[in-house]
């Protein structure tokens, strides 16, 4: 019996639409945060513009997770 975790097609799938949905909202969500840039304090400039590297971070997480799960 193989224990180890694999990717499979539904997982694909949901890995592919993750990222266009991510890279769809990417240029809207920052184009906003520069027009509101003034309004923002220097901290919650910084915690929104890592907002996108985060979710880039999970996911690739949830994918290595994913991978390997059961090794």
């Amino acid at each position: 019996m193989m224990d180890r975790g694999r990717i499979t097609v539904p997982d694909v799938v949901y890995i592919t639409a993750t990222l266009a949905f991510v890279g769809a909202l990417a240029p809207v969500f920052y184009n906003g945060l520069d027009a509101n840039a003034g309004e923002l304090g220097t901290g919650e400039a910084y915690l929104f513009l890592l907002i996108g590297p985060l979710l880039t971070l999970v996911l690739m997480s949830v994918i290595w997770f994913k991978a390997t799960e059961g090794v």
